[in-house]
């Protein structure tokens, strides 16, 4: 999924934590769904469909845990593969750094070619720069940048 930035944001301050040490500006669910302007056309006339697509959210509570997904969506020829994955761990903020150490993480992955998958996997900690920003049109955005200097978002607030 090829994430968007935005131009022309703002950013936005938020000095206020919760009880957690979690800035009250993060507190939520965050979310972003992109799809891929391309089409997949069944060559029987059974119709056109994106050809992939997908969509990942965060929730962040006050009490410091997180919940993270991500649903993936490919149509290659005919076989439709859907990627499910699902976190839950730990946050940990400290200034403009936050810090996700999953505790449980699940991977599902269905095909109409062939055998799913369910499996349970070990995530390591990820740590990303965060601003939260408020965007032209006057929505909130949370950005998310990567140790390799990528910056995903804006999610926005649900």
């Amino acid at each position: 999924i090829a994430m968007q930035t935005a131009c022309g944001a703002d950013r936005q301050t938020a000095p206020s934590s919760s009880g957690a040490g979690v800035p009250a500006v993060l507190v939520g669910t965050w979310s972003e769904a992109a799809a891929t302007g391309s089409q997949y056309c069944d060559p029987n006339g059974g119709g056109c469909t994106a050809a992939y697509g997908g969509s990942e959210s965060y929730v962040f509570a006050a009490n410091g845990t997180f919940v993270y997904s991500q649903l993936l969506e490919a149509n290659l020829y005919g076989c439709v593969i859907k990627t499910f994955l699902y976190a839950t761990g730990t946050l940990t903020v400290t200034g403009a750094r936050l810090t996700l150490a999953p505790k449980s993480a699940r991977n599902v992955v269905t095909k109409t070619c062939g055998a799913a998958t369910d499996e349970q996997l070990t995530l390591d900690p990820s740590s990303y720069g965060w601003r939260v920003a408020r965007e032209a049109d006057g929505s909130t955005g949370l950005y998310l940048t990567s140790s390799d200097g990528d910056e995903a978002g804006p999610y926005g607030p649900r």
